[in-house]
């Protein structure tokens, strides 16, 4: 509908400067009519020593026509066109005619009366359509542009390419970055490994002597938040050089000709300001594998195309190093990997404990911190925390502090702070009816009870069981590992589905019933077993065969038949029932002890890792994880 009102606007107003544009030149072609130069004897103008003093009168044709036939014209003078006229009668009065009619000419004629012809300035025909061509013009572009504007704003595009294709967020001057390696922590080898690239450009004359050759490009790649971009500012800040940065989406537009025209300029100002880093951010939108003749990414193509050869087209003398950065290594083209391009790639990976630690102290350097505050402690509780996840953690435990108009940042406050991020903010205005509230409460009781027993084998540690509702569940299970492990087993694979299966398999031992409350689990559950089927090998009746994330999302596919597609199908569905009837045969034998739990926890709503053993110490006397067969702890679900 707004479609149609814009393309009624648009006609509407060329219509108005076309017949704006008619009446301008009518009244401009009649203004030319006028004779360009009489003379005074002509237009009745005297001079001052003339001795006829009175003014010219003007007549009409007939008025003309009679003098005429009378003999009384004594002169006469006629524009070419025949519109005009002026002259003198015989008593030296001076006339003038607008129009002439064209029965004056024969009675001219038969008087014998002279004529002069005076020009009529011939121009004024051809100049009439000069303001007219150009309206017309002014139109046609107007409507133009509002009509690629519309379809721009319709697509989402960004109307500030339309008018100024070329123009982009470049800056004519380079920045200056004010970052430096000691604002980045938790990757000392990655530090390490670029420290060469600093050196280079800072003194490129021991590498020229014996020959060594920098990359021209690398390519840093790793999970999102693991600092990629921090380390590319700290190179150019460590260098003190120019540092051009831009990301690949800036290079894809919807004109074609725009992505190419932008790369073009940002290479050419980095060699006019060489030594100087071209950094672009997300380059898996410009560098993706071109898509070998489909439509719709011409564009995209080109800017590609136009990287590839402005990246060759280096001097070996220039000192201009691209650094790019991406999420997504597997999906960009091999042209931009091969060596010549970006001919070092490095991995940036998440930190360890050690690196967490490091990277904790310096986001709470400038930040006062509680007594009670254990950067270690809190180091452990983070894994799996990227270096942006935990300048996070500590800013919001920074405001949770100033919420409560502390003076210091206490250990509460990051707790808070991590709960708040793994499973997001509180909903205090949720309401629950209580059924609800024990089916959540058995429901993260059996998450928690199958960790504990399954704990010796290699199954995180429970820290906190929470039934407070949040913006992403209705409860939680916090788990932490006890250490920072780089490989996992079968075995350890399988009891993880085990416990995410064991909410589910708790609602239907109690309550003959299973509940909306598992999607999460069996998504994540079914993911775990996937990888162990198509990226790790561990299931027997397919094999040791791995086909990869992006393969493994389209099971049928030409690189594998029906029979392995149904076999892979039948892999994933046992291990996923494996691991129920593991936490349904672990809950069923310790019965009492889930009871205990979820008593607890609905009475609570939030239970530590602390009360927890003692519960677990109370149902097992003598640390065994075996139940007696009378305990004190043995609670019926109806009972509460």
């Amino acid at each position: 509908m707004a479609g149609r009102v814009d393309r009624r606007v648009d006609r509407l107003l060329v219509a108005c400067i076309v017949a704006v544009s008619l009446v301008v030149g009518i009244v401009y072609l009649n203004g030319q009519r006028r004779p360009a130069q009489l003379p005074a004897a002509a237009t009745g103008d005297a001079a001052p020593g003339d001795a006829a003093l009175r003014p010219a009168v003007e007549l009409t044709d007939r008025e003309l026509l009679a003098y005429i036939e009378q003999g009384k014209v004594a002169s006469l003078r006629i524009t070419t066109n025949r519109i005009w006229a002026a002259g003198s009668l015989a008593g030296g009065q001076k006339f003038t005619v607008r129009v002439i009619g064209s029965d004056v000419f024969p009675t001219i004629a038969q008087n014998d009366l002279p004529i002069h012809y005076i020009s009529d300035n011939a121009q004024g025909t051809f100049l009439y359509f000069i303001p007219v061509v150009i309206l017309f013009f002014l139109a046609a572009n107007l409507l133009l542009s509002r009509t690629r504007k519309n379809y721009a704003i319709n697509k989402g595009v960004d109307t500030s390419m339309i008018d100024q294709p070329v123009k982009d967020s470049l800056k004519d001057a380079a920045v200056r970055s004010q970052v430096g390696f000691k604002d980045v922590a938790g990757i000392d080898e990655v530090k390490e490994e670029l420290a060469e690239i600093v050196q280079y450009l800072k003194d490129p004359a021991p590498f020229a002597k014996v020959g060594a050759k920098v990359p021209r490009g690398i390519l840093l790649h790793g999970l999102p938040g693991t600092g990629k971009t921090l380390l590319a500012k700290a190179i150019a800040g460590e260098a003190d050089v120019p540092f051009y940065s831009m990301s690949g989406s800036g290079f894809v537009e919807m004109y074609a000709g725009v992505g190419a025209a932008r790369i073009r300029k940002l290479f050419g100002q980095a060699r006019k300001h060489s030594p100087g880093i071209i950094f672009i951010d997300e380059i898996d939108a410009i560098g993706r594998t071109r898509s070998g003749g489909l439509i719709g990414n011409e564009e995209r193509d080109q800017a590609l195309n136009q990287l590839l050869v402005e990246m060759d087209g280096f001097d070996t003398n220039e000192t201009v190093i691209v650094l790019a950065a991406t999420n997504r290594l597997d999906v960009l083209d091999p042209a931009l990997l091969r060596p010549g391009r970006f001919d070092r790639h490095i991995t940036v990976n998440l930190p360890g404990s050690l690196g967490r630690v490091e990277i904790l102290r310096l986001y709470t350097r400038d930040k006062p911190l509680g007594p009670d505050v254990e950067i270690e402690t809190l180091a452990q509780k983070t894994h799996g925390f990227s270096g942006a996840d935990l300048a996070n953690l500590v800013n919001e435990a920074a405001l949770l502090a100033a919420r409560r108009n502390k003076e210091y940042i206490e250990a509460g406050d990051f707790a808070a702070a991590i709960e708040r991020v793994i499973a997001g903010q509180e909903r205090k205005h949720c309401r629950i009816t209580e059924r609800e509230k024990r089916i959540v409460a058995y429901h993260e009781s059996g998450h928690a009870l199958i960790a504990k027993l399954l704990a010796a084998t290699g199954t995180a540690m429970v820290q906190k069981i929470s039934i407070i509702p949040r913006s992403r569940a209705l409860g939680y299970v916090l788990q932490l590992p006890s250490e920072d492990r780089q490989l996992l087993t079968r075995s350890e694979l399988s009891n993880t589905i085990a416990v995410k299966l064991g909410g589910r398999a708790a609602e239907e031992l109690i309550f003959s019933e299973v509940s909306t409350g598992s999607q999460n689990d069996l998504h994540t559950a079914t993911d775990l077993a996937r990888k162990m089927v198509c990226e790790y090998g561990m299931s027997p009746d397919v094999g040791p065969l791995s086909f990869g994330p992006e393969q493994a999302s389209s099971l049928a596919g030409p690189s594998r038949s029906p029979d392995l597609a149904n076999r892979i199908d039948a892999a994933i569905r046992q291990i996923i029932e494996d691991g129920y009837a593991k936490a349904t045969a672990l809950l069923t034998e310790h019965t009492p002890v889930l009871h205990a739990i979820a008593r607890t926890l609905a009475e609570k709503e939030v239970i530590e890792a602390e009360e927890i053993d003692a519960i677990m110490n109370g149902c097992f006397p003598g640390g065994s994880r075996r139940l007696p067969s009378q305990m004190a702890c043995c609670i019926e679900p109806d009972t509460f």
